[in-house]
């Protein structure tokens, strides 16, 4: 009897220890299979089956022992499942590959929408405009001939329904279409000019007809009479001291007829536009430009 109860408490414990070693082994062998484990020593998401390990019974008497959960990897008979693996840099397995450059890569993408450029208007100065011009050199009848240029700034900005088609100090071209010094009788000079081109805000200087601007000299009836007193009373000294009181009345005729004839071989003053006079010229035509 005492032998019976030898043999079988020895059996047990070598049975025991046997599926203690068996279970170091497994667990041992899971670790140096798998390239990383979780915070348990587990495979992320694999799951272990074991087999019933035969025996005498455990400390709870069972007679075999049944090993589930995610600690160690199966041993015996049972099915073990190991999740895809990933490549050293992290990269999708070879199904959830990358899509191409058209939605990742520098080459294909998507640029931002241009904006449309401006659509360009035509702007039109009607006829009747004025146009304010500043004068930028003296003109007179006695230093311009007919068909001479000038030039001058616009004095006021030009614009056709709220936009500016000629900036204010725009250049400004004109001609001289008039230069009459006046008659050796009777008449005073007079100067006509008008406006022939217009710079616009593009740069383009644009043809422009235009009412002339009038200048007549100042009137000289008072220089003339002063230069007829003055030769009537020098021909009435004269006279006066050749022949007495007689003499001063002839003298007096003479020296009238001569002062008359000084203010007739004269012309009277030029007529003249000084420099920095602003003119007002009214357009005869319409003035288009085309801008965006």
């Amino acid at each position: 009897m005492m032998l019976r109860q030898t043999l079988v408490s020895s059996t047990r414990t070598w049975l025991m220890a046997g599926a203690m070693g068996l279970l170091l082994l497994s667990v041992s062998c899971g670790k140096t299979e798998q390239p990383a484990t979780g915070a348990d020593g587990a495979q992320p998401g694999e799951a272990v089956t074991a087999d019933a390990q035969p025996g005498a019974g455990g400390a709870n008497g069972a007679g075999g022992t049944a090993l589930t959960g995610g600690a160690a990897p199966a041993v015996g008979g049972g099915a073990r499942t190991r999740p895809a693996q990933t490549g050293s840099t992290g990269a999708a397995p070879a199904g959830n590959a990358a899509t191409s450059s058209g939605t990742s890569g520098w080459g294909d993408q998507t640029r931002p929408a241009q904006p449309a450029p401006p659509v360009a208007k035509t702007y039109t100065l009607p006829a009747g405009a004025a146009l304010r011009v500043r004068t930028t050199s003296t003109m007179s009848t006695k230093s311009l001939e007919s068909g001479a240029p000038f030039a001058g700034s616009l004095a006021e900005a030009l614009e056709v329904d709220g936009k500016v088609i000629a900036e204010r100090g725009a250049n400004v071209t004109g001609t001289v279409l008039n230069s009459d010094p006046g008659g050796r009788v009777k008449g005073r000079a007079m100067l006509q000019v008008a406006v022939t081109r217009v710079q616009l805000v593009n740069g383009e200087m644009a043809n422009v007809d235009t009412t002339a601007y009038e200048q007549l000299a100042k009137a000289s009836t008072k220089k003339d009479a002063a230069k007829i007193a003055i030769g009537s009373g020098v021909g009435a000294a004269i006279g006066a001291i050749a022949g007495g009181g007689k003499g001063a009345a002839i003298g007096a005729g003479v020296g009238a007829g001569a002062g008359t004839g000084t203010v007739l071989a004269t012309r009277g003053d030029p007529a003249v536009i000084p420099a920095e006079s602003v003119l007002t010229f009214t357009t005869q035509g319409p003035v288009s430009v085309t801008l965006p």
